[in-house]
C-alpha cells in the first residue's frame, strides 16, 4: 500500500514539474525527491512519530537530497525543492479549514487551521534545518563521487597539430 502512495506522490511531483516547466531532463530527479520525501514521512508516521515531527524529518531529508541533486545536476535547488515538497503540503487540511470557515463550523475551522499551520511550519523548519548545512559539504560529496569522463588535453592533441617554434 505504501508503494502505491509513493508512486502517487512521484506522479503528483511529475505533474507539478510539468506545470512549473522544469527542464525535461530533470523530471526523473524531481519525481525521486517527491517520492523520497513522502516515503520518509510515511515511514516516520508508521513508527509513531507525530505528524509535525515526521514532516520536519521528511522535509529536512528531502532538502538535503534536493541540494545534492542541484549540485550534481548544476541547476538551482528550487527545481527539486519546490516540486519535491508538494506531496508534504497539507492541502486537504487547508481545504477543510476554508470549508469550515465558509460553513461557519468554528470548532473544525480552529482544529484544521491549527493542524495546517503547524504542518506548514514544520515544512519551513525542515528546510531551514537542512539549509544550515554549508554548501561546501555538498560540493565535496558530489566531487568525491562524480565520475570524470573528460580526456586530458594532451591525449587529444596529435603530433601533427603541434606547432614547433620558429628558430
Amino acid at each position: 500500500m505504501i508503494v502505491l502512495k509513493v508512486i502517487a506522490a512521484m506522479l503528483a511531483t511529475l505533474g507539478l514539474s510539468v506545470l512549473f516547466q522544469t527542464p525535461k531532463r530533470q523530471w526523473i530527479f524531481c519525481c525521486l525527491t517527491g517520492g523520497f520525501g513522502f516515503l520518509i514521512s510515511a515511514v516516520s508516521l508508521h513508527f509513531g512519530l507525530p505528524t509535525v515531527l515526521a514532516t520536519v524529518a521528511a522535509t529536512a531529508a528531502l532538502t538535503i537530497l534536493a541540494r545534492l541533486l542541484a549540485t550534481w545536476r548544476e541547476v538551482p535547488v528550487s527545481v527539486f525543492l519546490l516540486t519535491g515538497i508538494f506531496p508534504l503540503v497539507p492541502g486537504v487540511k487547508i481545504y477543510l479549514t476554508a470549508s469550515s470557515a465558509f460553513l461557519k463550523d468554528m470548532s473544525m475551522f480552529a482544529d484544521m487551521g491549527m493542524d495546517a499551520l503547524m504542518q506548514s511550519g514544520a515544512i519551513v523548519m525542515g528546510i531551514l534545518l537542512a539549509s544550515s548545512i554549508p554548501q561546501e559539504l555538498y560540493e565535496r560529496l558530489v566531487k568525491r563521487h562524480k565520475v570524470v569522463v573528460e580526456a586530458p588535453a594532451e591525449a587529444l592533441a596529435s603530433e601533427e597539430d603541434e606547432v614547433e617554434p620558429d628558430a
